[in-house]
């Protein structure tokens, strides 16, 4: 299935405790920026099973990562999360 996708995206992952909710903040006041913190749908729960069988990472985008996205309006998404 083919998507119409933001134009632009910024995914952060980092440490907790490291300012993401601030940036995502910082980044949400500006002009055409969709910014989440921590957005759903999530990939945490499928990070170490995709780290032994690939295709679950495959699947996880192509069932619920790029229909999500393709929901989101502004032509850039800031995606803003910590592990």
């Amino acid at each position: 299935m083919i998507y119409r996708l933001p134009e632009r995206f910024i995914v952060t992952i980092s440490s907790g405790r490291s300012g993401t909710k601030h940036l995502t903040r910082i980044l949400g006041v500006l002009p055409s920026v969709a910014a989440l913190h921590e957005s759903e749908p999530n990939f945490l729960q499928e990070l170490q099973p995709a780290q032994i069988e690939p295709s679950i990472a495959d699947k996880f985008l192509e069932e619920q990562k790029l229909p999500w996205l393709a929901t989101i309006k502004e032509p850039v998404f800031a995606d803003i999360s910590h592990l």
